[in-house]
This record gives structure tokens, C-alpha cells and sequence, in this order.
């Protein structure tokens, strides 16, 4: 099955996106990664006006894969995302996690089962073009514009569905560990990030300003030179700092 990745990514999220790749590339070096630079924007922008991007990105990749995912520029990929590349399904999501003061207001979907589009996956050419289109006519509708309208598609019934990081299963995606990061830590040899018995397969920083993104001192050392070691950032480790979730408002999928 040919595969392919994307992120889009403005000029203020090159150096994340460039940091990104490495630590995908770090699992899967045979998947392609392609990146719709501030320049693909820019031209988006020229046909279409200010809307969202990643249904009308997807929707011009999905011809060329049999399954196409958008993993945010501003995630770490920290163990091979097998949930993703394997399983029986046309669309895939990851949850949004617990979010202190996040509200999921018009949308229908509960706080618990709302999805974050930081990360989506789709075998199917139809479920990007429906997500571009959608999101080109209603994006303005909701508060979180095309991840509020990926979650109506998503739990609509239309597709064959999976949930990459469901409660009770083993593994986070994307901000559903975040939170909870200065109880993360390492095992078999330093190559695993686990937390609460849980491998860490994604981080996404997400809803964070620009400037804080990246920023490591909520996890522990040995976690922090894990990750450091995944996207080639030789800057030193950082002394450990607890913050609160509420810090991180994840209502955007970037």
C-alpha cells in the first residue's frame, strides 16, 4: 500500500517542521513527506481566500497514495505509528484529550470523544474532498472551523472509523498525553516514552503561542534527551518544570 505524509507548514513553523520530519523519518525513512510551504499557501490563498488548509491539501494528494496522513508540523513522532499504517479503515483521528475550560459548544460531540486534527489519516479520496469542501463553505460556522467539521464527518457515520489513541487502549496521539508530560518516561534502553503504562507514539504541541512550542522543561531529562535525540536538537537539557494543564488550550488542531 503506497503511503504518503503532509504537513503544511508557514514560515513560522519551518524550523518545527523541519525538526518534525527528522524524528518521522527517524521510523519510517521509506514514507514520503511532502510540505506545503508559505509559498503553496500563499497560492492556496490566490484561488480559494483565507480558509484552512488541510482538506484542500489532502484532497490534492489523495490520488496519488492509498493512504494519505496530515500530522501536524509541530509534533514529534517518538515510536512507529503501526496504528495508523495498519487496520481495517477509511478514516482515522486521534483524541483532543482532557482539556480544563475546553468546550466543544455547537459542535455535538462530547468533551471526551471530540477529535483533534492534528493528526488524520484517510484511505479515501472522498473523505478529503469532502473535508475541503465543507470546510470552504462552513469553516466560519464553528469555533474551531475545519477540526470542528473533521469531527462531524468523522462521527457522521459515513466512514469506516478508528480512534488511533481510544482511553482504554496503550498508546497516546497528537495532545491527548498533554498535561500530563512531567510524568512521562523512558524504557527499554531509553528508546520508549511511556507514560501511565501507555507508549507515546505522538507529541503535538498544539494551541500553544509559536514561541512556546518546542519547549521542553515539562518533561523529565532523560525524556527531554529522547526527544532532543529524535529531531537532532543539541541544545542543552532543561532543568524540569511543572505546569498546568490549562496552560496548553488544544482547540485548534495547530
Amino acid at each position: 500500500m503506497k503511503t504518503i505524509a503532509f504537513h503544511v507548514a508557514s514560515d513560522i513553523y519551518k524550523n518545527y517542521s523541519d525538526k518534525m520530519i527528522r524524528s518521522f523519518k527517524h521510523f519510517h525513512p521509506d514514507i514520503p513527506f511532502k510540505v506545503f510551504s508559505q509559498s503553496d499557501i500563499n497560492e492556496a490563498k490566490e484561488k480559494y481566500g483565507q480558509t484552512p488548509w488541510y482538506g484542500i491539501f489532502g484532497a490534492e494528494l489523495a490520488n496519488q497514495c492509498d493512504l494519505l496522513i496530515q500530522i501536524d508540523a509541530d509534533s514529534i513522532v517518538c515510536d512507529r505509528i503501526d496504528e495508523v499504517l495498519k487496520g481495517d479503515y477509511e478514516v482515522a483521528g486521534v483524541l483532543n484529550g482532557s482539556n480544563e475550560g475546553f468546550q466543544t459548544t455547537g459542535v455535538g460531540i462530547g468533551q471526551v470523544q471530540y477529535l483533534n486534527a492534528g493528526l488524520v489519516a484517510s484511505t479515501l479520496k472522498a473523505f478529503w474532498t469532502e473535508w475541503k469542501e465543507k470546510t470552504l463553505k462552513d469553516w466560519k460556522k464553528y469555533r474551531y472551523g475545519e477540526q470542528d467539521i473533521f469531527n462531524h464527518i468523522f462521527y457522521s457515520g459515513k466512514y469506516k472509523t478508528k480512534v488511533l489513541d481510544p482511553i482504554e487502549g496503550d498508546v497516546y496521539y497528537g495532545s491527548s498525553s498533554c498535561g500530563q508530560w512531567d510524568k512521562t518516561y523512558v524504557v527499554s534502553k531509553g528508546e520508549k516514552i511511556m507514560l501511565n503504562g501507555k507508549t507515546v507514539k505522538v507529541i503535538h504541541f498544539a494551541g500553544q503561542a509559536s514561541q512556546k512550542k518546542f519547549n521542553f522543561v515539562e518533561f523529565p531529562p532523560v525524556v527531554q534527551g529522547r526527544i532532543k535525540n529524535l529531531i537532532g536538537d543539541t541544545s542543552p537539557i532543561l532543568s524540569q518544570v511543572t505546569l498546568t494543564p490549562s496552560r496548553y488550550p488544544r482547540g485548534a488542531g495547530h
